[in-house]
């Protein structure tokens, strides 16, 4: 009869514990410790006598050794040691702002590189999916919607103040490239048009006008901007210029949210923060959560803003 064997193995964590905990803590949650044990070495040094002595008693599975307390020379002879004992050797990169972000590694030769990517929509493949959303929902809209609606918006918006049918503004779009970013018009021709956001009870609206902000029809028209590439169905939304210049300077990684499209509706707005910006507050609000879409985008997660956009309006206007 075979006899269970009861030896353990191990292994070996290099690096101080700030630069190894969630390794550990990871580890301890995964692995049976009746069969594999977890050894803490401080880094002083490469320690191979230790290593061998720990290998001898506990055979080394894995060896996990943070970059950060190691130089290129050390890292070399750990590499060799783990060749010469058939250890896994694990290299920990634990910059915590940097790792917190998308990494992909690809080799020049021998030389890898850690491709740190912006937002999961920097893969083409998310990229592809996310435009062909967008243009078989603008299609959509074109055909089942615009055919009808925007005759009749656009009467109304012609007979309730002088001036074009479409508001045309220079907006911050993909890489913080400004785009002519189209609305129905909602206001009186005015020369503050493009410096003052639109208020409450702004004297500037117009009865049409204020009919189209409530119920966000006057949006409408920035299909024609989806259908450009300029913008996507959902993203965060795009600001004046001058507004960019000023909350970069008020908000920390503000610009982030310009690593995508900006989007008709996004998640700040389903979120209720949409309208004015009046206070500190409500822009932090807004970029954190533009921020959250920007680093978690999933074509799930487009689908489920387009619903709740969608039934919020029927909500709210109804």
């Amino acid at each position: 009869k075979l006899k269970k064997n009861k030896s353990q193995t191990s292994i070996v964590l290099m690096g101080s514990k700030a630069q190894l905990s969630e390794v550990q803590e990871f580890l301890e949650n995964n692995i049976s410790t009746e069969t594999q044990k977890i050894v803490q070495l401080e880094p002083v040094g490469i320690q191979l006598q230790e290593l061998q002595k720990i290998n001898k008693d506990f055979p080394i599975s894995e060896l996990y050794v943070s970059l950060s307390g190691y130089l290129e020379d050390e890292i070399e002879e750990l590499s060799l040691f783990c060749d010469n004992h058939f250890i896994r050797l694990r290299l920990v990169f634990n910059w915590k702002k940097v790792g917190s972000q998308n990494l992909n590694v690809v080799n020049f030769s021998q030389t890898n590189i850690l491709k740190l990517s912006l937002t999961p929509l920097d893969d083409q493949y998310n990229a592809l999916i996310k435009r062909g959303l967008d243009l078989l929902f603008s299609v959509l809209v074109t055909v089942l919607l615009f055919s009808w609606l925007f005759p009749i918006i656009a009467i109304a918006v012609k007979f309730s103040s002088p001036g074009p049918v479409f508001f045309k503004q220079k907006r911050s779009g993909l890489n913080n490239r400004g785009f002519n970013c189209y609305k129905f018009r909602s206001m009186k021709q005015n020369a503050e048009a493009d410096a003052k956001q639109a208020t409450q009870n702004d004297p500037r609206i117009t009865k049409v006008g204020a009919f189209l902000r409530k119920t966000s029809l006057d949006e409408l028209p920035q299909f024609i901007n989806v259908l450009k590439g300029q913008m996507s169905i959902v993203g965060p939304r795009p600001h004046m210029l001058k507004h960019t210049e000023q909350y970069a300077n008020l908000v920390g990684n503000f610009m982030n949210r310009h690593a995508i499209k900006p989007g008709i509706t996004g998640l700040a707005q389903i979120k209720g923060f949409r309208g004015e910006i009046d206070d500190f507050i409500l822009l932090q609000n807004r970029v954190r959560l533009d921020r959250f879409y920007v680093n978690n985008w999933t074509l799930f997660f487009d689908v489920k803003i387009i619903f709740l956009t969608i039934f919020t309006m029927f909500k709210d206007h109804r």
